[in-house]
């Protein structure tokens, strides 16, 4: 199935609208040259071995409500907007694996809310963001573990060349982080750990390479702000095995 030629919505799906407890199988999908893309809603969905490409002005797949998801062997290039090629806003659990996302202009990933996923062996290559985090924008309590995944090369105009995380819960366990770069802080990632003052288990960082990354502050990586290399001051990011160089 090819979905082409800048489909639209008003609001959103612009390309296909899947609501009200549906499960949706996307096999073999081609979402080429839309506003909007596909949006699933509550119901339990899988998209795989599917295409998002060159999409423009929005989200090219949004999953939100009450929805369970799993994307896998999927590619999102070449998309452009201001939310990130795939949006979640949804509490319930999901997992996105085995796939790549190279060339996006508006950021990959972006949470609102609670979300609760897993990302697996997933390649983020080549992309940028006006605002932080080109290839994650973990925010609103979201819970996110990124494992055995590779970030090369994403730029930020502000924070975390790579993952930005605000008021969020992260753990990153066995990724490489290569030539990531943020205009402020954070040239792989940057963290905000404002929702843990009350005393939220922090974010870890295991087992995970950094090298060649680059940022106003905190070359690596960024808790608060600081110095070339990492450092974090007033927060607690657990930082296990780790190598930077």
């Amino acid at each position: 199935v090819i979905l082409r030629n800048h489909n639209a919505a008003s609001s959103t799906g612009g390309a296909a609208l899947f609501r009200d407890g549906s499960n949706t199988l996307l096999e073999r999908v081609t979402v080429r040259d839309s506003r909007s893309g596909i949006h699933l809603l509550d119901g339990d969905h899988l998209v795989t071995d599917s295409l998002f490409e060159n999409g423009s002005d929005g989200v090219v797949l949004y999953i939100t409500n009450n929805a369970t998801w799993v994307v896998e062997h999927t590619t999102f290039q070449g998309n452009a907007g201001s939310a990130g090629a795939l949006r979640l806003v949804t509490s319930l659990p999901g997992v996105l694996r085995d796939s790549t996302f190279t060339g996006n202009t508006g950021g990959c990933i972006g949470t609102f809310g609670a979300a609760s996923f897993r990302v697996e062996r997933c390649l983020f290559e080549g992309n940028s963001f006006e605002f932080s985090g080109a290839a994650a924008f973990i925010s609103q309590s979201a819970s996110v573990t990124f494992r055995d995944c590779d970030f090369i090369g994403n730029v930020s105009d502000a924070h975390g060349g790579a993952i930005q995380v605000h008021t969020g819960r992260l753990d990153i366990e066995d990724c490489r982080f290569v030539d990531n770069e943020a205009a402020l802080f954070g040239g792989a990632l940057a963290v905000n750990f404002e929702a843990l003052s009350l005393g939220t288990p922090g974010s870890r960082i295991v087992g995970c390479r950094f090298h060649g990354n680059r940022a106003g502050e905190g070359g690596a990586t960024s808790a608060t702000g600081g110095q070339a290399g990492f450092e974090v001051a007033s927060s607690n990011p657990l930082y296990i095995g780790c190598v930077f160089t």
